[in-house]
This record gives C-alpha cells, structure tokens and sequence, in this order.
C-alpha cells in the first residue's frame, strides 16, 4: 500500500486488525551529501539493486563485504567545484557541465562533478537526458584539451621548445566563415578554495 511508511500511518493501518495486511521490513540507503555525489554513487531500486554508478558496478561487491567501500574523492573539493559549475550554468546559461579533478602521481579522481544533478535520496526515475553523467556519457568536441596535442607535436617536430614563449598572438582568426576570438577572462572571477590541498590538475 505504501513505501517508506511512517510509524503513525503504520500504526494506525495495523490497528484495523485485517489479516490481509502484511508488512514487509527492507533495508535502505541514506545518502547524507543528496546531490553531492549523485552521478558517482548512482542510483539503487526499491529492492536496493545498483541500477547506475558504483552502486551497479559494485553491487555484488557491495552485497557481499562486511566493511565500508572507501572512495578517493574529496568531500569539501567536490562540494567547491559544484558550487562553480552551479554558478557558471546561470552565467552561460548551457544545459549542463561537467569536472573532474584527477591526482596525476596515482590517478586517484579527487572529484567529478556532472551537472545538473539530482537527490539520491528521492528515488526518481531519471530519463531526462539533461541529468546523463557529463563526464563519462557526455560527448564533447576536443577544444581545449587538444592544445597538449599541438604542443607534443610542435615539441616532436623541434619547431619549439619548452622555453619557446608566444608573444603579441592574434586576438581574432578567421576559420572558413567563421571566426574564433578569446573570450574576456576580465568578465570571469573564481573564487579561491580556502583550503590548500597537495594535488595536480589534469586536462
């Protein structure tokens, strides 16, 4: 009749005394951090089975040890950057965004954040596409990320070195009919983390 019922509701349906009536106890999840880290753990169905993120991936896993599964992202990291990206989408007005910050010694994820992100705690079924994990289903052209191409390429060929500076570039370029400018980084402030955390940033 109801899922998730609450001891005054329970009480008061067991007190019509219908033996018909049964009730069924199952263990739940409770995620405390809600959106936090939505597109990570994933979602679970009413019978607790992992049905996206780590709780699909590690179900059996998760069924079977007796001990806490530890993770190596970082809780106040996570938190920062999804509040930038959150900040960023009503700036830009884009559908969503996505981040990820790897540790480059060991290439532990320290955070990934997809946005928009939804609460675990509700249970909803999620089919819009807009709540899809940006970071590993999205697909994006190359952009920035393919400067470190161009750079190990101009390295390899010897038409510039690691001390090779570029100077007075053009602000502006012109591609077919199109033209591809800078945007004005002067319009952008990101705020510091307040905490220093000994980690490397990757593309």
């Amino acid at each position: 009749l109801e899922k998730k019922i609450s001891t005054n509701n329970y009480e008061k349906i067991m007190s019509l005394g219908d033996k018909s009536i049964k009730s069924e106890e199952k263990l739940t999840r409770i995620y405390p951090q809600e959106n936090l880290f939505s597109h990570i753990l994933g979602q679970i169905d009413d019978d607790n089975n992992g049905i996206s993120g780590i709780e699909k991936s590690l179900d059996k896993l998760l069924k079977q040890i007796n001990e806490p599964l530890k993770l190596t992202v970082d809780t106040d990291i996570q938190f920062l950057i999804r509040e930038e990206l959150a900040k960023f989408q009503s700036i830009f007005r884009s559908k969503g965004s996505s981040a990820i910050l790897m540790n480059v010694n060991n290439g532990e994820i320290i955070s990934m954040v997809s946005y928009p992100d939804f609460d675990l705690n509700k249970r909803e079924k999620i089919v819009d596409l807009n709540f899809i994990n940006r970071a590993t289903k999205g697909v994006y052209e190359l952009g920035s990320v393919f400067k470190t191409f161009t750079v190990a390429a101009g390295l390899e060929e010897g038409l510039i070195d690691t001390d090779t500076e570029f100077l007075n570039l053009e602000k502006k370029l012109q591609c077919g009919k199109s033209s591809i400018s800078e945007y004005d980084l002067s319009l952008i402030h990101i705020s510091e983390p307040t905490r220093r955390t000994p980690i490397s940033y990757a593309v």
